[in-house]
């Protein structure tokens, strides 16, 4: 099986290399994609396979990246990391976790490692791809840009321990850096990169069947994506274009997952870290006049300010009392002359 493997792949090479044009559709795109999912349990044939993706996706007169294969350039390149993990977690299993696959010990973990900075790269077409496509704005963002997303925030909870901090370490590049599309983000796409990339990721790393695939190296993947939540929310959210926009469904999210990070372990470096970026996050808030205190008679702060200091001292109070008055005090009562 394997060698026939390693035939049709030999087969999808010469006519990507040789007969480009063959290829034109999504469908048969897919049928490529197909046959390449299909052989990555084979070694040699995913070693092939790989190289093809890698020259399809690298800058060099063979990259042929385009909007009818990016989605399955995503899903392959997926693949090839969780094969990686999975392979990782299979030797864990076995017992022989003193010696852990590597990419400089395992050729499929090399893989996996590529395969997440190849991810990565993709991200420069999005901007381009989404501006040609005929699809509104909105839905476009959702089919080329969210996938992308969704692959490294699964993957940065990968089994091997590379693979998985590479692609946080890349997520959190794409997501603090240049907005991935012409136009601002709206407050649609920024609840759906919360609730479908950064909530999931985190809520899986609280996970003890998750932890167990890496307990040396969980804590400080752990830690790394508390950073990253607090750093997305206030890269997307905590704007002062942002002061009226009504987000405490959110916010009180993120301070559920902010308790449970801390608490999960009492002795390991989350619970003293998560009250420092958290401390951050609501001065930073204050700062912009979204997190405001109460003031002394007359109250003039809006509503939205009134029920959002009510609801984050409420939640807050649960895992850390006195710790929003402390960081932000009420002001006093004004002296007059």
């Amino acid at each position: 099986m394997s060698f026939v493997g390693e035939q049709v792949v030999a087969g999808v090479i010469l006519i990507i290399q040789k007969h480009r044009d063959i290829i034109r559709s999504q469908t048969e795109w897919n049928l490529v994609f197909a046959i390449i999912r299909a052989n990555i349990p084979h070694s040699e044939a995913a070693r092939m396979s790989f190289d093809l993706i890698t020259n399809i996706t690298s800058e060099g007169p063979d990259q042929l990246v385009t909007v009818d294969n990016l989605t399955g350039l995503i899903a392959v390149l997926d693949d090839f990391a969780t094969a990686a993990g999975k392979s990782t977690e299979s030797k864990q299993i076995r017992g022989r976790r003193n010696d852990p696959l590597t990419s400089s010990n395992s050729s499929t973990v090399a893989r996996g490692k590529k395969a997440i900075d190849l991810l990565f790269d993709l991200h420069r077409f999005l901007s381009h791809f989404i501006d040609r496509s005929h699809l509104p704005n909105d839905q476009a963002w959702r089919q080329l840009c969210l996938p992308l997303l969704i692959s490294l925030s699964r993957q940065s909870a990968n089994a091997a321990r590379e693979i998985r901090h590479s692609a946080i370490s890349q997520l959190q590049r794409i997501l603090l850096g240049p907005h991935i599309m012409s136009d601002e983000l709206h407050l649609g796409q920024v609840e759906e990169i919360f609730n479908r990339v950064i909530f999931p990721l985190v809520d899986d790393l609280l996970k003890a069947e998750v932890f167990q695939r890496d307990t040396q190296g969980m804590p400080e993947t752990r830690l790394r994506a508390s950073a990253l939540l607090c750093k997305v929310f206030m890269h997307l959210d905590v704007r002062e274009d942002r002061a009226n926009a009504d987000f405490r469904i959110l916010w009180i999210q993120i301070l559920d997952l902010l308790d449970r990070l801390m608490n999960i372990n009492k002795g390991d470096q989350l619970h003293e870290a998560v009250p420092e970026s958290l401390k951050n996050v609501v001065l930073v808030m204050n700062a912009v006049g979204i997190l405001v205190p109460p003031s002394p008679d007359p109250d003039e702060r809006n509503e939205l300010q009134r029920t959002l200091w009510t609801a984050t001292q409420e939640r807050m109070e649960r895992f850390l009392p006195g710790f929003l008055e402390d960081v932000i005090p009420r002001p006093g009562p004004a002296h007059g002359y």
